[in-house]
């Protein structure tokens, strides 16, 4: 996900985990991945520092050495070729496990936050001080104004959450200013304004045909309420945090977390609307937002959802498969996971 820095993605917290998964590690030099495989993305802290880390199928490969703090943010595959965009001391993507720094003109808000992969092309979008995205390396800033070193308070920069291409179309979400938007080959339309206090985001961003899916949060006087959108035309929404929209055939599926009353939600993904949930709803009152889906795939009629759940203590980092948890960490480190790819 993308969602990670507006803070919610890194605030730790979830539900009970049941059991205890033992795993194995690979080497960062290990080769591309073939064969089927459930790809995670995320995050592991190990005592002070995050750890970036993916996952295959539910074998963990850890990507960062504790230098900086990293975070995996989101994962794509092509082939057998594993991408993985996220931080580690400034933005950087991953390819089979080897890093590549991502040039900036700044030294502010500096984030990968999402990576998609077409006809041998790598776009990664995030933030450099304002709404950015790189293609195979190179900058492409989004942003109607410079980069600057500090934002008066109350000022919303420009932010890239996601990217999807479709074609020679390259599509950006995110926002600016108070504004959900999104750009299509650098031209912006807004979703949805933002109130006057608060901010309306596009989180993520999906293509099918000639239609383009937002989900779009809005947070501000006391809620959080998210929305679907096709052609910028509201479809669903609930009361709640939406993270990833996935399209498949006439369904559009949306992961994210429910939120009863502000102060208590559970890990769900909406389906045309209808809400599934992933952890009980409400949930036991161990604390505030205990659970959260922060990705979801489908592939055929498996429904594939990746987040974390909190056990009192720590967060633990899991995945869903048509609903059904499997760990990927213990619970004794907090760990998230940020982002599922399936192929």
């Amino acid at each position: 996900m993308k969602y990670f820095f507006i803070g919610r993605m890194f605030r730790l917290s979830g539900l009970f985990v049941l059991g205890i998964l033992i795993m194995t590690s690979c080497k960062k030099d290990c080769p591309p991945i073939s064969g089927h495989a459930v790809l995670v993305a995320g995050y592991e802290a190990m005592g002070e520092i995050n750890y970036a880390k993916y996952w295959v199928n539910g074998t963990e490969i850890t990507l960062s050495d504790g230098t900086n703090d990293a975070i995996a943010n989101s994962i794509f595959s092509v082939g057998n070729n594993v991408y993985i965009a996220g931080t580690d001391g400034g933005p950087v993507y991953w390819k089979n496990n080897i890093e590549r720094r991502l040039p900036v003109i700044s030294a502010f808000d500096l984030h990968a936050n999402s990576i998609f992969v077409s006809n041998n092309n790598i776009f990664v979008a995030g933030t450099d001080s304002g709404a950015v995205y790189w293609k195979n390396g190179h900058e492409v800033r989004l942003d109607a104004v410079s980069p600057q070193p500090y934002y008066p308070p109350g000022k919303h920069p420009s932010a890239a959450n996601a990217v999807f291409v479709s074609g020679n179309d390259v599509y950006v979400s995110g926002s600016d200013g108070h504004n959900a938007v999104y750009w299509k080959n650098g031209v912006e339309t807004t979703v949805a304004p933002g109130p006057a206090i608060g901010q309306s985001i596009v989180t993520s961003i999906n293509v099918s045909g000639s239609d383009v899916y937002t989900d779009v949060v809005t947070f501000g006087g006391g809620r959080v309420i998210m929305v679907c959108y096709k052609n910028a035309v509201e479809i669903f929404g609930a009361l709640g945090w939406s993270t990833q929209v996935f399209v498949t055939g006439s369904d559009v599926y949306v992961s994210g977390e429910i939120i009863n009353d502000f102060s208590n939600g559970g890990a769900v993904y909406w389906k045309n609307g209808t809400v599934v949930n992933l952890t009980p709803n409400p949930p036991p009152p161990v604390d505030n937002y205990p659970a959260r889906a922060n990705s979801i795939y489908v592939a055929g009629s498996n429904v594939y959802a990746a987040g974390f759940v909190y056990n009192g203590t720590t967060d633990a980092a899991v995945y869903w498969k048509n609903g059904v948890e499997t760990p990927l960490t213990n619970g004794t480190n907090n760990a998230i996971a940020t982002s599922i790819f399936v192929r």
